[in-house]
């Protein structure tokens, strides 16, 4: 676990060089989290369930999946910059 912290702690670090993208970045991601909000809750606004869930089950698996996707995403795009860095993304 020490290791994961370690990442994190470099890649927060490295994300606070460029102060205005990490507060845009943080504004348009709320933004997101804010529509997917409305749009599930105005989906189960007239029923209790929508398919084979409810909206509880719903909203976990949504939100569950969009924290996933930014951490797989930080990961990501660190390793393009660490490869522009060293040069090989160009070979």
């Amino acid at each position: 676990m020490q290791k994961y912290w370690q990442v994190f702690k470099m890649g927060w670090q490295s994300m606070l060089e460029y102060r205005t993208n990490v507060v845009l970045g943080h504004v348009r991601n709320l933004i997101a989290i804010g529509v997917v909000y409305v749009l599930w809750d105005a989906a189960y606004r007239n029923q209790q369930l929508f398919s084979t869930f409810d909206r509880q089950e719903m909203l976990t698996y949504v939100f569950g999946s969009y924290i996933l996707i930014s951490i797989v995403f930080m990961f990501v795009s660190e390793s393009i910059a660490h490869d522009i860095t060293r040069g090989d993304l160009s070979k």
